[in-house]
């Protein structure tokens, strides 16, 4: 094997490996020995990001789908009760969230597009 082909073909079957990654692993592939050649650990941006953030947001109602699942993981996330968020959504009150990048990417799926937010690095 010639350094041009070390991390082109598999060492194995010297098929072409592919760029893959998969959860939280990146490297080389071959989908014919279907195993990974050259593996690192992988994080996105937004898993490092070092920053905090606040997430302002105003609810008018919940989203119609499958309500009572999102007023739980809603309840969760701002760990806030059940009737906590009733009040603020009856008297139109801003929810405030702190948390990581990930966190508040988590929270933003949660609440749909339907949602207009403010956010601000903490």
């Amino acid at each position: 094997m010639n350094d041009d082909s070390l991390f082109t073909k598999c060492y194995k079957c010297q098929n072409p490996v592919e760029i893959k990654r998969q959860d939280r692993l990146s490297g080389l592939y071959c989908s014919f020995c279907d195993e990974w050649i050259v593996v690192t650990s992988y994080f996105s941006a937004i898993e490092t990001d070092p920053n905090q953030y606040i997430l302002t947001f105003q609810l008018t109602t919940l989203p119609p789908k499958q309500t009572l699942k999102t007023l739980k993981t809603l309840s969760h996330k701002l760990e806030l009760n059940y009737i906590a968020i009733k009040n603020k959504i009856d008297k139109k009150q801003d929810f405030i969230f702190k948390g990581n990048a990930m966190k508040v990417l988590e929270l933003v799926e949660i609440l749909g597009n339907n949602v207009d937010f403010n956010l601000k690095v903490q």
